[in-house]
């Protein structure tokens, strides 16, 4: 059977202290290697708890990433939980460095862009201090996913810096 995600899709994950959190699929950015961008809910759940659709979808958002949700439901990361309409503010702004293939070095880049949601990508070079609210970027694994989920904390702690 052939697996399909929408724009909408509320993904259910389970930690391994048996709490429960969720993200939602909201959009599909071109910009970023036509990655799918996923806001993750702050809300912990327990796993007796099945919240709804309206309840998750008026959470606060922790954090907005780009990942390929295809690819952790096939390695079994999480599952579909249901389904909403309500996919909040697509005005969001991203940025990313050029730098950020060095993994290992803590280096302050001046090579960045920024970019709005599926708009073009802008090269700024060093980054304007009201950018550096901007999320991360580059598409994250769906192990990376997972290491937010549990820490709140992105796998790579040598992002360039700005």
């Amino acid at each position: 059977m052939r697996t399909v995600t929408r724009v909408g899709d509320i993904y259910k994950v389970t930690i391994d202290n048996g709490e429960v959190r969720f993200f939602q699929l909201i959009a599909r950015d071109h910009c970023a290697l036509n990655g799918d961008v996923i806001r993750i809910f702050s809300n912990h759940y327990y796993l007796d708890q099945s919240p709804s659709m309206e309840e998750l979808v008026n959470n606060s958002i922790e954090r907005y990433m780009h990942t390929y949700v295809i690819n952790g439901l096939k390695m079994g990361y999480w599952e579909k939980y249901g389904t909403s309409k309500e996919v909040g503010s697509l005005n969001l702004y991203f940025r990313s460095s050029l730098d950020d293939f060095y993994p290992r070095q803590n280096i302050v880049s001046k090579r960045w862009d920024i970019w709005k949601l599926n708009d073009h990508r802008i090269h700024v070079g060093e980054l304007p201090k009201e950018c550096a609210r901007y999320e991360i970027g580059t598409v994250f694994a769906p192990l990376a996913v997972m290491i937010q989920l549990t820490t709140g904390n992105y796998q790579e702690p040598c992002y360039p810096l700005y």
